[in-house]
Formats: structure tokens, C-alpha cells, sequence
């Protein structure tokens, strides 16, 4: 869809960010370091300068942030990231914490 509709953007937020990388190529799957059934933490979430860079991310955060903090309950993560996928946070418990394509798919 997203190669034929450029116009359209994309948000995939929890269970929608790992099945638009599996969609689009990446890999989800269970986070293997993880003994308990998820993690349920407000995480750290440290933002790339790439993300930094983003129109929307200046838009939304003029005055610039190192991370971000979110409340989340996971328990599994993407290993791969889709051909084109860029890293856009990661966090202790996961690598990919937020990705995207471009600026037409945003992930987190």
C-alpha cells in the first residue's frame, strides 16, 4: 500500500509496529533475554539524531529531547527491521523501540 499511496502516512503504534516491519520485511519476535511474560515499565526511550532531524519531531518537540518517556507493556520486539526500515529510539529493554521509513511511516 504504502509504495502506491506515497501520500499516506503511516502510524503503527505496539502490535501494529511489529506487524508493519513483518509486512514490509523485518522480523518480530519473542525479546529472547526475557524470563517473564512481558515487561511492564515506563521506559527511556533514546532518540536518534535522525529522529532529532524529522520535520514532524521538530514540530512536536521544538525545544529537543534527548528521549522520551513511554509506558509500555511488551514482550516481544523487532529483531530485523524492514529493507529501507531506519532506527529511530531504542531502550534498554528493546533495540528497536521506534523506527520508520522515510516520512511516511513512523513506528513506535
Amino acid at each position: 500500500m504504502y509504495h502506491k499511496h506515497t501520500h499516506i502516512k503511516i502510524l503503527g503504534v505496539c502490535y501494529g509496529h511489529q506487524v508493519i516491519a513483518h509486512c514490509l520485511g523485518g522480523k518480530a519476535q519473542r525479546i529472547p533475554e526475557l524470563n517473564i511474560p512481558f515487561i511492564s515499565a515506563i521506559e527511556d526511550i533514546k532518540v536518534t539524531q535522525e529522529l532529532k532531524e524529522k520535520s514532524y519531531f521538530k514540530t512536536a518537540f521544538p525545544e529537543g529531547f534527548e528521549s522520551i518517556y513511554g509506558i509500555e507493556t511488551h514482550g516481544d520486539h523487532i529483531e530485523v527491521l524492514p529493507p529501507k526500515g531506519e532506527l529511530l529510539g531504542t531502550s534498554s529493554s528493546t533495540k528497536v523501540e521506534i523506527w520508520g521509513i522515510g516520512s511516511q511511516i513512523l513506528c513506535t
